[in-house]
This record gives C-alpha cells, structure tokens and sequence, in this order.
C-alpha cells in the first residue's frame, strides 16, 4: 500500500513527465481550427471535458453522466444560452477500482492526455471533473498549466482552495467542509466546549480540511486530543483502537470523527463495546453523505460486528452535517431548465437506472450549467471568438473565470452563487441524531447562512432531550467551592465580643469610682486593669479571625492577619501573663508570712516587671516576623470529593493568611508560650489552694483563669491544627475559646468585687467566691483537711502557726 508521502511523489513525477511532454506535442498537434468545421453553418461548436470516475459500486458515474447530459440538453434548446454556439461533451472515465491510489491518479493522468490526440474536434474550453480527491490534486496543476478552467461538481479537496497556487478552480459541488468547520467552531462555543477528541482519514479530501480546523482549534487554546488513520489501509482497526484508548485514558467525552464510512463502520463498533456512548458522550460525525446512509452501509457492511439496535444505540444525539438545499427558503423550487426541482430528481433516477439518490451525486448538472452561464456572459467581453480557444490563452480564461461570480440561477441543489474565490456558497444544516423504537430521524437545530451566520433552532434542553435536558459536559465538572466562616458565627460571636467590650467598660468605671475601697485597692487595681485589657484585646482578635475573602478584599484580609497575630499575642501576655505573675506574688507573699517571715507584699510596679518584659519579647518577635516577610492571602486546596452520579469533582478552598516561614514562627511561638502557661499552670495551684483556704478574693479566680485558659488553649490549639480545612470548625474552636476565657475572666474580676462591695456577709462573699467548692464539694473538704494535692508542706506550716497562735 502506498503512503499519501509516496502517492504525492508519483503525482509531481507525472506532472512533470506529461507537462513536458505536452510542452513539446502542442505546437505540432494543434493547427489553426479549420473554417466551416461544423458543416458551414452559423453555429459554431466548443466543448467541455469532462472526467467521470467508474468503478464505485453505487454507480456514481451513470448518476454523474445522466445529470450532465440532463443539463447539455436543456442548454442547447435554450435560446437564450450559448444561443451562436453548440455546446457538446468530451467524456472520459477514469477508473477507481485499482489496486492502489497511486494507480488510480496516473489512469486520470492519462485520460487529461488524451483530449490532445484529436487536433480536429471543437476546442475544449473548460474542464469538469474528475470527482476523485487524489486525481483531483494530481491532474489540477496539469489543467492549471494549461491555463483551462477546472470546476469540481461535487466534492473539492482543501488544497484546491488556493487561488494563488490553483487559480482557475471552481467549485460548485459541496464545499461546505469549510462552512462545516466554521459550524463546528461556533458549536464549540455555543456549547462551552473546551476539550474534544478529533479523528481523521488522512488524505486531500477529509484529512486536509479537519486538519484545518485543528489548526484553529490550537490557536483557540481548545484542548485536542487526536488520532488518525488512512483510508481503506491494513491498519484502520488498530489505528482506531489506538484512538479510542487515549480517549478513554484522558477521560474525553466530546469527539468529532471526519471519516469515511468503512472507517465510521469500524469506529462505531468499537464505541459500542467500549460503552463510549450514553448521557456523558457525544460525537460530531463529518463525512462525504449523511448519518443515515452511514447507517445504513454499517448494516450492510460484512465486516461489522455491530447489530441495527447496537448502532441505533451508538448514534442517538449524534451531532451530523448535511447541505441545506433549499431555494428562498422553500423545498421544492423550478430549476434553471424549467422543471421542478423534485421532478428534475426523478428524470436522473429513472434515465440512470437508480433510486432515491443523494442531491448532491447530481451535483454534474449545476456545474454545467454555471460552465454555460458563465460563457455565455463572457461571449461580448472575449478578445478572439470562442471557437478559436486553445490551450494557454489566459487572457480568455482570466475572463471566463471573473463571469462565474455573475451567475446566479437555482439548480438542483439550490441556488448556485459563486464568490469571488470560484467556490459556491451553499448553506449547511447542523442535525441531531433520533432514535424512534426501531427507526430513526434527523433533527434540524442549526444552519448556516449564506453570509456564514449560524443560527440555532433549538435551544438545548430539546437538543440534548434524549440526555437529560443538559447540555454534555466536555469534561468531568470540577466544582470549586469556598469554604468561609459562617455567618451567623460570626455575627454571634461579634455580639459576644460586644458584650466583652461593655463589661470591659463597667469595670474600668468600677475601679475608679471605688479606687479607695479596700475591696479593691487591696486586689492590685492595676494589674486588673491590665488583665481585662489582654481580654479586651483577645476578644476584639476573636472577631478579626472570622473577617475573611467574602467580606472584604485580600488586602484587607492581609492586614486583619497581621493585627489577629499581634492582638493574640499581646492580649495573652497582657492577661495571663500578668495573671501568672500574680499567682507567683501572692504564692511568695502566703508562704513567707506563714513562716513568720516578715515580708511586705510585693507592689504592683515590682509585680508587674515581669509580664512588661514578655510584652517587650513579643514585640520583638512580631516586628522581627513581619519584617524579615510579608503575608500573603493563599487559596488552599483542603479536600476533593468525587461524585459518580452528578460526574462532578468537587474541590474545597480556603483562603488563609500565609507566609514564606510560617510553620517555623508559629512554631517557636507556640513553644514560647506553652512554656509560659504551663509554668504559670504550675504555680497557680498552690496559688489556689492557699487563696481558697484563706478567703482571698483575687487570688481564688487568678487559678481559675488560669486553668480555664490551659483548657481552652489545648482545646482551641488541637481542633484549629487538626481541621485546617473547616473554617467553621477552626473559628468556632479558636474564636469560641477566646470569647469564652476573655468573658468568664472579665466576669470573675467584676462581679466578685461589686459583690463583696455591697455584701458584707463574710459567708456569702465565701460561697460567691468559691463557686467550685459550692458545686462539687472537693475544696471545701480538702481545705478542712489541709491535704490538698501538692501543698502538703504548705499545709502543715500553715496548721502549726495557728496552732502556735491559738496556744
């Protein structure tokens, strides 16, 4: 079998030999046409060659041969066509049935060659046919050397529209491959399609044309997956197999085919058994008929493993093309020979022995008429008489050619306009693929104008009806979705950070208005002041950790990260930091005065040295942070979860604040501070145990922060590092827990002191401030026995200085 590569060599091989050859035959075989050649009468005659294929099994060229015989007829009885001249046909028929293409383009060849044998005949004029995409390219440079008009009355090759390289082509048949590619571009579109598979037949006919379209379709950024195969070779099979597994593999559900029917039949089968079919798939099918008859050769083929039902199955909401032959918008029309167009159909049918023919098989008919037309108009405008044509005048042809755009008229295909360019413009219908039970049809949902405007029929919940009133996918849909903090969270813990700022307010009024009470002159005012404040700040941290994408911009969010981060560090050192160091005053203080020591209490300025120089570190820490690299907000991928049945991927995101080494700092701080509060939990018990036992107001709810704040940092710290992916999970946990603490540590400096000032019931100020002795009864006993866990020796020395004081 020979490669397109080889059979493209053969062509130039022969061109060149038989260009030289008849270089050299012309001037001797072509003499000075004879006066009264056709009897001595006033009717000159000029004729058309024409190459008709044999050889195919439909018999193609007895449709082709009867169509321009048709046609010849009623434009010699015309009286206004060619009326001073005879119009009459030179046939030769090439044959298609040989072994190879390279074969069949050299006995086209020939048969271009022997119109020069007979110098005596009528001078040929122009040439139609030969109707065979390989003898197309192969006898076009031959003819376009001679400077003769070629036109093509079927099908024309992508190649042949070069006006610069084929200048004197015309095509009149169906050159709507193009106006197809312009309808697959705009399907693509119309639909949203963004990735599709594309096979092809190699050659001049389909392979040139969908190669075409791949090119605009890379230019698009439009994802291609493609494969190839040549026609009627070995290898088709495995050609198609191939195709199909990289379809399968890369998942694509979108696939246009240009392929012949033997190829078509060999696809579609393996589409069946592969179950490449159903609600996800759909195939765009170009080819030289329509879907019916490939339909119908699939059944007819002995090589097709396929079944009727198996193909019907395959083929429902396949997208297809057709021509749209129509004439003002109506089906049936009168031809330019006067009969009906439907009637002109049967004449064809009967005179050739066939039935129910493709339109487009009779394509011979319009192309001769448009070849006399355009002759005709040309008659006043040539510079010699016609009948004085000869090979290598281009002056004449030059004209001939330019009268082609002036033709217009309605032949059996419908109006024959010709552009600029020698090509016909036709309209092109766009059908989808129905199966009724055991029967099918064609739904029209598109066309193409004449001006190349497609214009859509059907909307697509009717055109994917069959499909679920959706349109296919090209792809599995990958949803994103945005995982933000809720709400109604939000606003609840906004309004709990409220309710912190208003007590906050409430107590700074408290402790000034009652500076010079005991109550609270003697419970270190300032350092309660500085506490509330850390829990202020803390809870004003809480509502920015909830601000993110959706409400603000990115840069704001940057900035709302970089103030959390300042507002949580501050506001832990300000509170529990100076809560420690209260518990560790206050431990000195009981300790040492039990023992007889006599030691002032420390004073707040002292006291409080300890929690300015962590504030004064955290400081540090920060502006070193902040100034060695910036903070990004970063959308993060969290979790994928796939759903079979809606064929869609959803991916979740966050947004979160983010920087270059922000594992490293977060990590060092959290060291940093979980050293801090697991010494400050360390000391707060004893702290504790000793405020309990002697009815210390401050110094009973210092060790209640305290542990309250380890269990809200191991809790807050665990569900935000372990559910990086739930924001309603981590803001509940981190907000949640700094309101919380922020509020009951507030609540516990408050409302102690407003109640010791105005109840002076030494019981009731005792249960008030001993709220967990009151509810489990474990710290009353305990205080009884002087035996709490881990101040035994605090206990004892505190037993015998009493025992010493009651003696």
């Amino acid at each position: 079998m020979l490669t397109i590569s080889t059979t493209t060599y053969l062509f130039r091989t022969s061109f060149i030999i038989y260009t030289a050859a008849i270089c050299i035959l012309l001037p001797l075989v072509h003499t000075e046409t004879p006066e009264c050649s056709m009897g001595c009468n006033n009717v000159s005659e000029i004729r058309i060659g024409a190459f008709l294929p044999f050889g195919y099994p439909d018999k193609l060229e007895l449709i082709m041969n009867t169509s321009l015989h048709i046609a010849l007829e009623e434009i010699n009885h015309h009286p206004n066509v060619l009326s001073t001249y005879k119009l009459g046909l030179e046939v030769k028929n090439f044959d298609v049935s040989l072994v190879s293409q390279g074969d069949i383009a050299r006995n086209g060849i020939s048969k271009v060659a022997e119109f020069l044998k007979d110098p005596i005949k009528p001078p040929i004029v122009m040439m139609i046919g030969p109707e065979h995409d390989l003898t197309m390219l192969a006898t076009a440079p031959i003819l376009t050397s001679w400077d003769l008009i070629q036109v093509n009355a079927m099908f024309s090759p992508t190649k042949l529209l070069d006006k610069e390289e084929y200048p004197y082509v015309i095509n009149t048949g169906d050159v709507l491959l193009t106006a197809y590619n312009e309808m697959t571009l705009q399907m693509l579109q119309y639909y949203k399609w963004q990735k599709i598979g594309m096979g092809w037949t190699e050659g001049p006919l389909l392979g040139d044309n969908a190669n075409a379209l791949f090119q605009v379709l890379d230019k698009q950024n439009v994802t291609v997956v493609r494969g190839t195969t040549r026609e009627n070779a070995e290898t088709v099979e495995n050609d198609i197999t191939q195709f199909l597994d990289k379809l399968e593999s890369e998942d694509v559900r979108i696939t246009y085919v240009s392929m012949f029917f033997g190829e078509l039949s060999t696809l579609f089968c393996q589409v069946y058994f592969r179950g490449m079919y159903g609600h996800k798939y759909v195939w765009i099918v170009q080819t030289v008929s329509s879907i019916p008859s490939l339909v119908d050769i699939i059944i007819r083929d002995d090589r097709s493993t396929c079944t009727y039902q198996n193909v019907l199955d395959v083929l429902e909401s396949t997208i297809g093309f057709t021509a749209h032959f129509q004439v003002n918008g109506k089906d049936t029309w009168t031809t330019v020979g006067g009969k009906v167009n439907t009637e002109l159909k049967t004449v064809i049918e009967q005179q050739s022995g066939t039935s129910d023919i493709q339109l487009i098989r009779a394509g011979t008919y319009d192309g001769l008429w448009s070849m006399a037309l355009a002759i005709n108009a040309s008659l006043h405008k040539l510079p010699r008489p016609l009948d004085t044509f000869d090979f290598f005048q281009k002056d004449m042809s030059e004209m001939m050619f330019q009268q082609f755009q002036e033709v217009r008229f309605s032949g059996i295909l419908g109006d024959m306009i010709i552009d600029e360019n020698g090509n016909c413009v036709r309209q092109a219908k766009l059908q989808v693929f129905r199966r009724r039970g055991h029967n099918y049809s064609m739904e029209d949902i598109a066309y193409i104008d004449l001006k190349r405007i497609v214009h859509w029929l059907k909307p697509p919940e009717e055109v994917w009806s069959q499909k679920g009133g959706q349109t296919p996918r090209d792809r599995v849909l990958v949803a994103a979705h945005i995982r933000t903090v809720p709400r109604a969270m939000f606003y609840v813990y906004c309004g709990l950070a409220a309710l912190i700022a208003i007590l906050f307010t409430f107590f700074l009024v408290f402790l000034c208005l009652y500076r010079n009470k005991s109550v609270v002159k003697h419970s270190w005012p300032l350092t309660n002041a500085i506490v509330a404040t850390g829990c202020l700040l803390l809870s004003v941290c809480a509502v920015l950790l909830g601000i993110d994408n959706n409400l603000v911009s990115n840069s704001t969010v940057v900035m709302t990260c970089a103030a959390s981060t300042w507002l949580l560090l501050l506001g832990f050192t300000c509170s529990l930091g100076v809560m420690m160091a209260k518990s560790i005053a206050i431990c000195i203080y009981f300790v040492r005065k039990t023992v007889g020591e006599k030691l002032s209490i420390p004073s707040e300025v002292t006291m409080l040295a300890f929690p300015m120089i962590l504030l004064l570190v955290d400081i540090a820490l920060l502006i070193a942070w902040q100034l060695s690299e910036s903070i990004e907000v970063e959308k993060a991928l969290v979790n994928t979860m796939v759903s079979k049945e809606e064929d869609t991927v959803n991916q979740y995101f966050v947004y979160r604040c983010t920087s270059p080494n922000q594992t490293y700092w977060l990590t060092g701080l959290l060291c940093y501070k979980g050293i801090i509060m697991l010494t400050g939990s360390i000391l707060a018990w004893p702290t504790w145990v000793i405020s309990h036992q002697r009815g210390m107001v401050d110094s009973n709810y210092v060790g209640l922060s305290i542990y309250l704040a380890v269990l809200c940092s191991i809790f807050g710290v665990a569900l935000t590092l372990g559910f990086t992916g739930e924001p309603q999970v981590t803001y509940g946990a981190s907000g949640g827990c700094l309101l919380v603490w922020s509020l009951v540590t507030i609540c516990c400096l408050c409302f102690p002191k407003v109640i010791a000032l105005f109840h002076h019931d030494d019981q009731l100020t005792a249960a008030i401030l001993s709220p967990m002795g009151r509810m489990m009864g474990i710290m009353h006993m305990l205080g009884e026995m002087r035996a709490l866990p881990g101040t035994s020796h605090i206990g004892q020395k505190i037993a015998r200085t009493e025992t010493t004081h009651e003696l």
